[in-house]
């Protein structure tokens, strides 16, 4: 893959699927992740579409691991390869996988994926639970980021949100702020939102006895 040789990548991670004895083994889930981002550098629309899907297919525990870094980016760009072959209907679903089922957002009915596309507001999304109970964005970690600026961008992150901003907003804002403080610190391009990123913050209702 660094050479510039996807193609190549891609039949060597196909390889790994299968041991010595013919059996399929290795990591069930990751294989054919990283098989399907190879085929789409290589410009193989059909395989990596093919491999991505398999990627999302498996059930397993252990996949967390990776879905915490892959997963968003790889329903993204399914759904721009979709887009691509006009497949609309998979394209959207693709897109819009982490819109929680049923929530009300100003906008979110004419939100469109292109100038044409309407995203749908009762799409099953991947993290049902945290739908239910009205997560709309969540922010995650693709790394391993130091203490000391992941502080800084956790604070500077509710400083913007609590100003009004946008989540999608807070979140860049924050990220240009300690990479400027600190410059030579990788955490800032760590931290990526999936979800609805124009939501905004609402004040806390107090409590009776608050």
């Amino acid at each position: 893959m660094a050479e510039g040789r996807a193609a190549d990548a891609a039949a060597l991670y196909r390889r790994a699927e299968i041991g010595g004895d013919g059996l399929p083994e290795g990591c069930v889930f990751c294989a054919p992740a990283f098989t399907g981002i190879a085929y789409d550098r290589a410009n193989m629309a059909d395989s990596a579409i093919a491999n991505l899907e398999r990627y999302l297919a498996v059930v397993s525990p252990g996949r967390l691991s990776l879905d915490r870094w892959l997963l968003a980016p790889a329903l993204k760009r399914l759904g721009e390869l979709y887009e691509a072959k006009g497949d609309n209907a998979r394209a959207v679903s693709h897109y819009t996988a982490f819109v929680p089922i049923g929530i009300s957002v100003e906008g979110v009915k004419n939100r469109t994926v292109t100038d044409s596309r309407t995203v749908p507001t009762n799409v099953f999304g991947f993290l049902d639970m945290a739908a239910a109970a009205g997560v709309g964005a969540f922010i995650g970690c693709i790394g391993l980021p130091s203490d000391d600026a992941a502080r800084e961008l956790g604070i500077a992150f509710h400083r913007e949100l609590a100003g009004g901003a946008s989540a999608a907003e807070s979140l860049w804002r924050a990220r240009v702020e300690v990479a400027k403080k600190r410059p030579d610190d990788a955490t800032p391009l760590l931290y990526v939102g999936s979800g609805i990123g124009w939501l905004h913050g609402v004040a806390a209702k107090e409590t009776a006895g608050g």
